[in-house]
């Protein structure tokens, strides 16, 4: 290649770069948004069945909410410091005492956007390879940006059946949902 279409692939490659910062920086705005909208989900979910809630603590990381109605209680529990685990955006335990006491892992996870890569290093490809294999993330980036909300999350809830947060013995099974709601409709209405 030449040394103007190096540069041309340089300039292609700054474009993409900010366009991914720009598309990665939506995406942690929506998993903030996710994470605030499944911790009010719970809590009018269970307002709205006559639970009341808990007062909050008086240190400012709460990490809980707690709702109760007589003897029965709900208790979503999540990490105050937002700390993304590895394939998990955010998790949240969520334990019921309902009658029947059950335990269950609430994993927010990111829906996969396929966005083509770009190799790092170009010398092993033509210039129309490059340029195309730049391009098409770019437009896939420019997408994905102009749409007003990428509905990047859904949930994947496993009903934890394990002794201690040590024992694997038993597998967890994982069912999807698309809202906290839907998922607390499903075990509290069904």
């Amino acid at each position: 290649m030449t040394l103007d279409e190096l540069k041309q692939v340089e300039d292609l490659k700054a474009e993409c770069k900010s366009l991914d910062d720009k598309y990665w920086a939506k995406v942690e705005t929506e998993r903030k948004h996710a994470i605030e909208k499944a911790k009010k989900d719970f809590e009018s979910f269970f307002v709205s069945k006559g639970f009341k809630k808990s007062p909050e603590p008086y240190y400012p990381a709460a990490d809980n909410i707690t709702v109760n109605y007589g003897e029965m209680s709900a208790v979503l529990t999540f990490d105050p410091y937002d700390t993304p685990l590895m394939g998990v955006s955010y998790r949240f335990d969520l334990s019921l005492s309902l009658g029947s006491s059950q335990k269950f892992i609430v994993c927010l996870v990111r829906k996969e956007n396929r966005i083509p890569s770009v190799p790092d290093n170009v010398s092993k490809y033509s210039l129309g390879e490059i340029l195309s294999l730049i391009h098409g993330r770019i437009d896939s980036l420019k997408e994905l940006l102009d749409k007003g909300d990428l509905d990047s999350f859904s949930f994947r809830v496993g009903l934890d059946t394990r002794r201690n947060q040590f024992d694997s013995s038993q597998g967890i099974v994982f069912e999807n949902y698309s809202s906290m709601g839907e998922f607390l409709s499903h075990i509290c209405e069904s």
